[in-house]
């Protein structure tokens, strides 16, 4: 995004190349300033423009890099750009699966003191009645009984009558049901919640996580050994540990693929890699595949190399500074990513139009990734509901035979 070419026809009929991006026009900005004339010379990689710069076949290029310290032996640079952008990309975490929305309305230490109150209560609930004279006609209530009747409550089944009228267990009833209706009504109410709006586990946001998560990490191939260099040169342990987990592949494109679908992650220059995100891996909805983390894993600053001792240094640092105060680096950048994604949201529903006129559309949603679509709702997604229909069936049979056997016990004593 530093720099893009393109091509373009003139009235005459002729075609000649146009440079756009926020380093070209920064360099344009400043070359009006200083009354210097702009050549462009091809390069194949990154290894390539640091090569030129260092053998002064090329003074400047104007792409925004991390400012490495192994390397200001052999260049120089600019006045700083920008915060060192160098971050890294991961695949966007998947939905977790439909049927723990069961409990996820409730923490864990939430639902161990549900049970343990439901374990105690009982005798707690038998031992007061024991206490209460038994009625005329009436028949003591059994422990199995009294579990049967709470949990039942709990249930959303009503109590049978067959308790004592003394005040001690209607005191003791009433709190009950009050705190079942609380309960019951507030899982209810968050399960709706869980059901309805997908639950995405945590990202991985920080270098910390990251070496936390044990993911690998891929760097492009071109600068990968600088990169290394840096980690491995670094007093943070944790970029020690991410130089022993890195190592490199062909490009960025490269790199990006592979984080879609392997326990990997992406280091590269934020921007970059959200305008190769929002141009490749981003459907027609705006949904991407990968992601960008929030913190940039490098403390430092990003600059452009220009040559060693170079004495239009300090003309250049003053150009540039005005530039950035005035926020035209911001500003330029912003556009640039937002002109790639409209491009290609553009692209990509010109291809859904040109597909379905070619009666080709299932061919080409079965070449897109399903979960970067919409898609009908099947057993998966109804995991949830199903789970907690068959739950509360067998629970319902379970309390059926309970007083089944209850009441044939009662009977029998």
């Amino acid at each position: 995004m530093e720099e893009e070419e393109s091509q373009e026809t003139t009235p005459k009929g002729t075609t000649v190349k146009r440079y756009s991006g926020r380093g070209w026009l920064l360099l344009e900005a400043v070359a009006g300033k200083l009354n210097f004339t702009v050549r462009q010379r091809p390069t194949k990689d990154w290894t390539e423009v640091m090569d030129r710069v260092k053998d002064r076949s090329a003074y400047i290029s104007p792409v925004a890099y991390v400012v490495m310290p192994h390397q200001l032996e052999t260049v120089d640079y600019t006045v700083f750009i920008e915060p060192d952008t160098l971050t890294f990309s991961m695949a966007t975490p998947s939905l977790r699966p439909r049927w723990e929305g069961l409990y996820y309305p409730l923490r864990p230490w939430t639902w161990l003191l549900i049970m343990v109150v439901l374990a105690a209560l009982p005798f707690a609930l038998f031992t007061v009645n024991l206490m209460v004279p038994l009625e005329a006609g009436g028949r003591p209530m059994t422990l199995p009984r009294v579990t049967q009747e709470l949990t039942g409550s709990l249930l959303g089944q009503t109590l049978s009558g067959r308790f004592p009228s003394s005040s001690s267990v209607r005191l003791f009833l009433g709190t009950w049901l009050v705190y079942v209706l609380i309960l019951t009504t507030g899982y209810r109410s968050n399960l709706t919640a869980f059901l309805t709006v997908p639950k995405y586990p945590p990202r991985v946001e920080t270098l910390h996580q990251l070496i936390q998560f044990g993911a690998r990490v891929t760097v492009p191939l071109d600068d990968g050994d600088d990169l290394i260099t840096f980690f491995r040169q670094s007093g943070s342990r944790d970029f020690q540990l991410l130089a022993e987990r890195t190592y490199k592949v062909r490009d960025t494109m490269t790199g990006l693929r592979q984080a879609t679908g392997a326990r990997e992650a992406y280091v590269y220059v934020r921007r970059f890699m959200e305008a190769l995100i929002a141009e490749h891996f981003t459907d027609v909805h705006g949904r991407s595949m990968l992601y960008v983390a929030q913190e940039n894993i490098s403390p430092g600053f990003a600059a452009w190399p220009i040559l060693r001792d170079a004495p239009f240094k300090p003309a250049l640092d003053w150009c540039l500074t005005a530039l950035l105060e005035a926020g035209l680096s911001e500003k330029w950048m912003s556009q640039m990513l937002e002109h790639t994604r409209r491009e290609s949201r553009i692209k990509k529903r010109a291809n859904l139009q040109k597909a379905l006129k070619e009666g080709r559309l299932d061919d080409l949603l079965k070449e897109q990734d399903t979960s970067s679509r919409t898609q009908p709702l099947t057993v998966v997604h109804m995991q949830g509901p199903l789970f907690l229909l068959i739950l509360g069936l067998l629970l319902s049979l379970a309390s059926f035979l309970l007083e089944l056997l209850t009441e044939w016990f009662s009977r029998s004593s």
